[in-house]
């Protein structure tokens, strides 16, 4: 597991995580994204930097995608995961998983029409 928000690792893929799996020689990246409630609904708001970290994970993906050899279905072979958290606080040092909404990073995504606070994603009970 390796930390890529804040570094480097994040400026080139535009992911925060990077899980990777020696055995099955595997890798998921993960971008985390805080929802927020807006008039009762969990809400995300896609904007500038969310399209510039996508268009970055899409580009990992397309790598990935032209090394897939086809032998095993039941692996994705795009890595990019976005996973939508409530905004709550967190602790560092906690052994505790994040609870939130994982998917696969999303081919087709909204547009973003330069509102001043994004496109918005509402959710009514994401988990």
């Amino acid at each position: 597991m390796h930390n890529a928000n804040r570094h480097n690792v994040e400026t080139v893929t535009g992911v925060d995580m990077i899980y990777v799996n020696e055995f099955t020689g595997s890798v998921t990246t993960v971008k985390y994204k805080r929802i927020r409630k807006e008039a009762g609904l969990w809400t995300y708001r896609y904007d500038a930097t969310a399209e510039r970290e996508l268009e970055r994970m899409a580009m990992v993906d397309n790598e990935c995608e032209q090394l897939d050899d086809g032998l095993d279905p039941r692996l994705v072979t795009a890595p990019s995961m976005v996973k939508l958290c409530r905004n709550v606080p967190f602790v560092m040092s906690s052994t505790a998983l994040i609870p939130g909404m994982t998917a696969s990073a999303p081919k087709h995504r909204p547009t973003f029409d330069g509102a001043p606070k994004g496109a918005r994603l509402g959710l009514t009970d994401p988990y």
